[in-house]
């Protein structure tokens, strides 16, 4: 990448940043970006984000559908940002681009052994400037929409996932609820 590029990519990181901590819409997205270079605006995007603040790793679109309907033909991984981790019983507001999924976190030790497992509600935001910028490329670069999580109880590991749900409530009515084998 010459001198020029780099001035780009850094100005795009910089202005991506200000969007996220400031929660508007991110800049346009250049037309040219490829996967690799989205990962590499990525890493330097979650360095001015969060630091060395990063409360995990996490994976997106790993289900077939969404993978379609970015252009992607395998998930993405990114970091959680360690700001965005919320206490359960957190009042969410609803807002342009901000969604809830229902997923499954896991805990793992410094060797990458996993040690627990639980429900976790991920609160995406994706606030795209342009309709036209979601796709799976600039997604990669926006750190997979990361933005706030809420961890559940973590709990011992199974040997199957398949009969367990994942649920947020809100005054004792589910308002998104998803089996773990989704996540």
């Amino acid at each position: 990448m010459g001198f020029w590029e780099l001035v780009v990519m850094d100005e795009l990181v910089v202005a991506m940043a200000k969007a996220i901590k400031e929660r508007e819409s991110l800049p346009r997205m250049p037309d040219d970006l490829d996967l690799e270079q989205a990962y590499d605006v990525q890493k330097a995007l979650v360095g001015k984000v969060a630091g060395s603040e990063i409360a995990g790793l996490k994976a997106g679109m790993t289900a077939a559908a969404g993978q379609k309907q970015f252009g992607l033909t395998h998930p993405l991984i990114g970091s959680l940002y360690e700001a965005g981790r919320l206490s359960p019983g957190t009042r969410i507001t609803a807002a342009h681009g901000v969604s809830l999924e229902c997923e499954i976190g896991v805990i793992i030790d410094g060797l990458g052994n996993p040690k627990s497992a639980g429900p976790v509600i991920e609160v995406p935001r994706m606030a795209w400037a342009d309709p036209a910028d979601a796709t799976g490329v600039n997604l990669t670069a926006c750190n997979i929409a990361s933005d706030r999580f809420i961890v559940g109880t973590q709990l011992p590991l199974r040997d199957d996932y398949a009969a367990v749900q994942i649920a947020l409530t809100r005054d004792g009515e589910t308002v998104c609820q998803a089996p773990a084998t989704d996540a």
